[in-house]
């Protein structure tokens, strides 16, 4: 036997009890858990106080003349959803005050409207709301400010998920899908946004409106009624069907 495979095997025989190769433990699958175990948590806990704030809502009546004509408003900072008249400077939640299906008067805020969920959540699990063939049944466009909004927001709307605010002046920015009456601005939904009435930009994967009054841009662009373009890799309107540009 040579020096050299005596060498080879004596490598061999001690090398596999180095605790060089001891694999270190994976603990990647528990991460994972752990993480999606706290988002349960918190959704829970979100949706927990919604349904709480929504119920115990019913308790605030209006009872006298007095209350009746003063507003009943907030100021700075202020947890939505809310049964306020009016909410000035920073509205912050998991939800919109739209959620609070109880309240005859519409909720209205100005400023910057913060959405930590949205209901935007809830559109994968009712995907009919948000074909396009729905828009068709809703009111024309001139009647939509006639009927009674739950809720309107001027300046900054941030929604995670996507919103359902009736009314939205200024800017909308969202990850997820949106649903409106009527939108004057610009908004930016990243998967897909649906308003029966626009009055300036529309932007995201998906584009879908009744009225459009300025530009729809993304790669699919939907609407009845078109005052403007439409920008994207198929774009249809109530004239014709077009890649690329519509008008």
């Amino acid at each position: 036997v040579r020096p050299d495979d005596c060498r080879e095997e004596s490598t061999r025989s001690v090398i596999p009890h180095s605790p060089l190769n001891k694999k270190s433990p994976d603990y990647s699958g528990l991460f994972l858990f752990s993480y999606l175990r706290c988002m349960n948590r918190f959704l829970f806990c979100c949706l927990s106080y919604c349904f709480y704030y929504s119920a115990n809502s019913q308790q605030v009546t209006v009872n006298d003349t007095d209350s009746i004509d003063k507003p009943n408003n907030a100021y700075v900072l202020h947890l939505i959803p809310s049964i306020k008249d009016n909410i000035y400077g920073i509205a912050i939640g998991p939800v919109g005050s739209e959620a609070i299906c109880n309240v005859s008067h519409t909720r209205k805020s100005f400023g910057i409207n913060i959405q930590l969920i949205g209901q935007g959540i809830f559109v994968p699990m009712n995907r009919d709301v948000f074909r396009f063939e729905q828009l068709l049944k809703n009111p024309m466009p001139e009647l939509v400010d006639q009927i009674s909004a739950r809720a309107s927001h001027s300046g900054l709307l941030i929604s995670t998920f996507g919103t359902y605010t009736d009314v939205s002046n200024g800017l909308v920015l969202s990850a997820g899908f949106s649903y409106g009456r009527k939108m004057n601005g610009f908004a930016l939904n990243l998967c897909s946004g649906k308003y029966i009435h626009v009055n300036g930009i529309e932007l995201g994967v998906q584009n879908q409106a009744h009225k459009v009054n300025g530009l729809q841009v993304g790669l699919f662009n939907r609407c009845v009624e078109l005052n403007g373009l439409q920008i994207g890799l198929w774009n249809v309107n109530e004239k014709r069907k077009l890649p690329l540009i519509n008008w």
